[in-house]
């Protein structure tokens, strides 16, 4: 019973974070989280991130810039029939950070579905940001624990109710995380266009810090106004997964 118990402790999970709509914030979530993981020490294991739509972290962390020329290994690059992503070893903030290049090479369904069984890590975050809905959701059923998620601005959650429906209907145990949740959203109408009371929340962030993290090509965790703000709410998420 101990040895099980021991074993239940170091189970792999791989969280898959995919935007109902684009312009949600799936990618500024899933490193959110990816962050909150070495926060909780991810059981002393490795924490990974991979991102496996388009270059969106390559290019808002300038990767060439902070790994240097040469320094920083696409997967994209190494990924083939017979190999997955387990060789790169991008490290960043204590994150193993498998980012695609803006201008990288088209993946196919098959090769993305590869990478992202193959990520290497005890607790692992599969980006979906800017993935089609249907490989998305794929990648959603591929993983042990999934996050919705949503802009609570009406005109957005309008433009995305089918996507919320069936994450519901899939996905049961599935967290919609409302991302920039702020005082000036009706709970009651959210919950509405929702159709559940059910929700993780991400506070919005003053545009200064989202502009700074940016103009310095770091990731807004890293600023000191902003962390305190981030902290909680991440660590509440990561504990309903």
């Amino acid at each position: 019973m101990m040895f099980r118990r021991k074993r239940e402790r170091r189970a792999r999970k791989r969280v898959a974070v995919y935007g109902a709509c684009p312009g949600s914030g799936a990618a500024f979530v899933s490193l959110a989280l990816a962050w909150g993981m070495t926060l909780e020490g991810a059981g002393g294991g490795e924490v990974s991130l991979i991102e496996l739509g388009p270059g969106k972290l390559y290019a808002a962390l300038d990767l060439d810039a902070r790994f240097g020329a040469g320094g920083f290994r696409a997967y994209e690059d190494e990924l083939t029939e017979m190999k997955g992503v387990g060789d790169v070893d991008n490290r960043l903030y204590g994150i193993r950070l498998l980012a695609r290049r803006r201008n990288g090479r088209e993946l196919g369904e098959a090769e993305l579905m590869r990478a992202a069984h193959s990520v290497p890590g005890e607790s692992c975050v599969l980006c979906c940001s800017g993935l089609p809905e249907e490989l998305g959701f794929q990648v959603l059923a591929a993983a042990e624990r999934r996050v919705l998620v949503v802009d609570p601005l009406p005109s957005k959650l309008a433009s995305c109710f089918s996507a919320i429906g069936r994450f519901r209907l899939d996905f049961p145990d599935g967290i919609i995380a409302v991302n920039r949740m702020n005082p000036g959203v009706y709970r009651g109408e959210l919950r509405e266009l929702l159709g559940t009371a059910d929700w993780s929340e991400i506070p919005a962030l003053p545009a200064e810090l989202i502009y700074r993290a940016e103009y310095s090509a770091s990731p807004v965790f890293e600023l000191k106004k902003a962390a305190p703000i981030l902290k909680q709410p991440v660590l509440e998420l990561l504990g309903r997964l």
